[in-house]
Parts: C-alpha cells; sequence; structure tokens
C-alpha cells in the first residue's frame, strides 16, 4: 500500500502538477489510513472494503478527529482509490459510495480594529523572522489573500513599483493592489531578511522560512497563532478572520459584490450578503 500511495503522490506532483504543499497533505492522510490498515492485517489496497473505510472513519471519529478534519481524510481516501480504479490496482473503487461527516460551516467574524493593530504590532522590525512575519500579515491584511495563495505567491507574481500582487489558483488569476505603506514592508523584507534567510540558496518563492524553502499552510497558522499569544490575544485569530476583515473593509467602503467577489476570489457572493 505504501508503494501505491508514491504512485499516487508522484502522479499528482509530475503529472497533476498539484502544489508541494498539498501532496505533502494528501501523502500524510493516506499514511494515517495505511498505518491504520497495516495494524487490521491489510497490506494492499485491493483488499479494503467500504466496509473496513467505514471502520476506519468511525475509528477517527472515536479518536475525538474533529470531522472537518475526517471530511479532508475521505476526500484523500476517495482521490487515491479513484486513481487506484484508473491504473488498475483496484478492480472496483470501496470509497465510491463513502459520504464524509456532516460539516457546519462557520463563517469567520471579522477581527476588531483594536485587536487587529494589536495582532500586527507583534512582529519584531529588527530580526529577520519579524520583517517577514510583518511582510506576511501586513499583506494578508491589506489583500485578503488567501493562505494557500500568500505561501505559493511567487517572486514574479510581485510588481512592488506598481503596487499590486497576481494570484493564481484554478487556472484563474486576479489581481491585488496594494498602497505605499505595504511597498515599504515588503522592500524592507525582499532587499535584506529574505536574502539571509535563503543563505545563498535561490528560491521562486516570495516568502521564505528559516531555512531557505519555501512556508507550509501549518508555518503560516503557526505564525498567527504565536503572535496572538504574544499579544494576550483570547480570540481565536485564524487566516481566515484576516480574509473577513479585508471583506468588511470593502464591503464599507461601498464596492459592489461582484467587485468583492473579484478581490477575494470567490465562487459565489453568499459570505459577500452578510455585510449588507
Amino acid at each position: 500500500m505504501e508503494e501505491t500511495i508514491e504512485l499516487y503522490t508522484d502522479f499528482l506532483k509530475n503529472i497533476r502538477h498539484v502544489s508541494d504543499n498539498t501532496v505533502s497533505s494528501y501523502k500524510l492522510d493516506l499514511q494515517k489510513m495505511c498505518n491504520y490498515f497495516m495494524k487490521q492485517g491489510i497490506y494492499s489496497p485491493d483488499r479494503i472494503t467500504s466496509t473496513d473505510i467505514n471502520g476506519y472513519i468511525l475509528w477517527l471519529e472515536k479518536q475525538g478527529i474533529a470531522p472537518a478534519t475526517i471530511s479532508r481524510y475521505v476526500a484523500s481516501i476517495k482521490s487515491y482509490f479513484h486513481y487506484m480504479l484508473n491504473i488498475g490496482r483496484v478492480t472496483n473503487d470501496p470509497a465510491m459510495l463513502i459520504k464524509p461527516p456532516f460539516v457546519e460551516k462557520k463563517v469567520p467574524k471579522p477581527v476588531q480594529t483594536e485587536l487587529m493593530d494589536k495582532l500586527l504590532s507583534q512582529p519584531n522590525p529588527f530580526t529577520d523572522k519579524g520583517i517577514r512575519d510583518k511582510a506576511m500579515l501586513e499583506l494578508m491584511y491589506a489583500t485578503g489573500i488567501k493562505v494557500s495563495e500568500i505561501i505559493e505567491l511567487k517572486i514574479d507574481n510581485l510588481n512592488i513599483d506598481l503596487g499590486y500582487i497576481v494570484c493564481s489558483e484554478s487556472k484563474k488569476e486576479r489581481m491585488l493592489s496594494f498602497d505605499d505603506r505595504i511597498k515599504e514592508f515588503l522592500s524592507k523584507y525582499i532587499n535584506d531578511a529574505r536574502i539571509k534567510m535563503l543563505k545563498g540558496k535561490e528560491s521562486p518563492y516570495l516568502f521564505v522560512n528559516c531555512r531557505g524553502n519555501n512556508m507550509s499552510r501549518q508555518g503560516f497558522w503557526k505564525i498567527i497563532k504565536y503572535y496572538c499569544k504574544e499579544a494576550g490575544i483570547d480570540e481565536n485569530i485564524s487566516p481566515y478572520s484576516l480574509r473577513s476583515s479585508f471583506e468588511e473593509c470593502l464591503s464599507k467602503r461601498g464596492e459592489d459584490v461582484n467587485s468583492i467577489k473579484n478581490k477575494m476570489g470567490y465562487i459565489s457572493s453568499a459570505s459577500v450578503k452578510k455585510f449588507r
């Protein structure tokens, strides 16, 4: 089964050209499934039945795994078995009729201005990491960029002189502008901190970690949680909260729904209407 997981993740990376972070997420999900079934004495995907998968889901629930996380596991499993069927490693798809648990979608609350100011003042402007974190958080708050977009943002997607970034997702592009204040933060990061963090290496990514590699989704979440703790903020602030705050600002400025949808990269305007 481990061999087939490698086949599947290679397919995602080299044929589907899925991002490294997404591939890693799928791989971790499937390795968890693999470990479970190997403990049950099942070592090959063609021996797994729909009953087995339902048993795995029940086991996850008993472990206290959140429904949203289990839903992601189910999506990974379904995609994996669909690929296994296509390449002939299984004769039927045991995950085809598996249903993920119901997940209640909660609209993130915008962050109050005073709390946002407190959070944004936390990064240390005299350290490379602090300069990077300040640039990342300010850019997200100023543009409403998604986590998946900010960690995949390339240097080539940025035009500091004209003050905009180009975000690409699902073969769609949108341009997000920012003001001179954000230019200053980005310039300081690119011309100083980023060079030091790369340690002589090269990277196409705008934001890199302390080892000179591109940022991960988990890494970005940890940054926000860390600064919330440092600021003594008890409220649950997430990247989605920052996006929601940006969306609220657009609505309060009187921008029309279609304009907000385009800037946020939405398919539906359902969440926009909550501010009307």
